[in-house]
């Protein structure tokens, strides 16, 4: 009994196994009939993709022969071409050689025609240098006899007076505008120096005595009509003048130039030319002592040349060009109780301060003619009515 049990389970075990089997071969089967009708559903769509593609090859085919048609063509149409130009080089080579020869020789020519120039010039920039040093050896010498110094550096000074007390001041421009006009005439002066002159004045602005050295008699001689005050500056101690005189006066004192200021050094030789108590401008000759006083937190320079009470105003030239470098303004003193004056240690105003003030003052004309006209700055320029003391 109990062996049939067990054989009954084989038998379905067995049983089962085929019908698995059998489930899985007819899978199979469906998907093998589906592959082969895929299959063959592939094959046709190819074979109408091979009709299709022969036509198009076959089209391309036609348009390729004939584009080499037209390419063959058109090579014959450049070769054509090709053999009209050679014809041509051959025709102009005779002319082409001609011109080549014309152009080496022009070329020639010119290097040859250069270097004549060239050396021309070297000749004559040698020539015009030895000139010019020769001139200003002349010029040198000329500007150095006491006639030519009169006439650059004490004929340009004036003095100043009123009030008990006497300044100096510096002609740097004068000249007719117009017929039947006065000369219009400007000097630079210090300002305390118009403070003092015109203290207690109606007119703060008028200084009544104004002398001019005579070149004939070597002696001051005053002016009629005085001076009017039309600029100042009392932090920097300049002050402007200006004058109507019946003529122009030649005398104009020279300003250094931008340049000549900044090669100026300690030691240099100047002249101070002033009017020291109360005479007619006088010379003294000293050096450069110092570019870097500051008083007042202003700058100012400093000479050893000697400037005494009634030098403020006037100018201070340098020796080797005659040309204006300053305005004098302070001398310096020692002692309280009766304070010693120094002579030896006077102050002036650099004119590139003098210079910058005139410029924002509307006088730029006055140091430098290309800024401006006369005319057109006057218009601009203070009157000076607010000099206070």
């Amino acid at each position: 009994m109990s062996g049939r049990p067990h054989r009954y389970r084989w038998i379905l075990f067995e049983a089962t196994k085929i019908v698995i089997v059998a489930a899985i071969a007819s899978s199979i089967y469906l998907k093998a009939t589906d592959a082969h009708y895929e299959a063959y559903a592939s094959a046709n769509r190819l074979t109408t993709f091979e009709g299709r593609s022969s036509a198009k090859i076959s089209e391309l085919e036609e348009r390729g022969s004939s584009s080499l048609d037209e390419l063959a063509r058109a090579r014959e149409t450049i070769d054509k071409m090709a053999a009209d130009l050679r014809q041509h080089e051959a025709r102009f080579a005779t002319s082409a050689a001609f011109n080549d020869q014309l152009a080496s020789q022009t070329y020639a020519l010119e290097s040859t025609l250069r270097a004549d120039l060239e050396r021309i010039a070297g000749s004559a920039e040698i020539t015009a240098q030895k000139v010019s040093e020769r001139v200003s050896q002349i010029e040198s010498q000329l500007d150095r006899s006491p006639k030519r110094l009169k006439q650059r550096l004490i004929y340009p000074v004036i003095q100043l007076r009123g009030n008990g007390t006497v300044g100096s001041g510096v002609v740097i421009s004068s000249e007719r505008r117009s017929e039947n006009q006065p000369a219009v005439t400007y000097a630079l002066t210090a300002f305390h120096v118009v403070q003092e002159i015109t203290e207690g004045a109606d007119d703060a602005t008028w200084i009544r005595e104004v002398k001019f050295m005579d070149p004939d008699t070597d002696r001051l001689g005053s002016i009629e009509g005085g001076a009017r005050v039309v600029a100042f500056q009392p932090e920097t101690d300049v002050a402007m003048l200006r004058m109507e005189l019946p003529e122009p006066w030649p005398y104009i004192a020279t300003l250094a130039t931008p340049e000549e200021l900044e090669r100026v050094e300690i030691f240099d030789p100047v002249y101070a030319i002033g009017c020291p108590l109360g005479n007619k401008p006088l010379p003294t000759a000293g050096e450069i002592s110092s570019q870097e006083k500051i008083v007042s937190g202003e700058t100012f320079w400093m000479i050893n040349a000697p400037t005494f009470f009634g030098n403020s105003g006037g100018g201070v030239f340098l020796a080797e060009s005659g040309r204006l470098i300053g305005i004098s303004s302070m001398i310096y003193t020692y002692g309280k109780t009766t304070p010693m004056v120094v002579p030896h240690m006077g102050l002036f105003v650099p004119l590139a301060t003098v210079r910058q003030w005139l410029q924002g003052e509307g006088y730029a004309f006055l140091c430098d003619p290309e800024v401006g006209t006369p005319q057109a700055a006057s218009g601009s320029a203070p009157d000076g009515n607010d000099l206070e003391h």
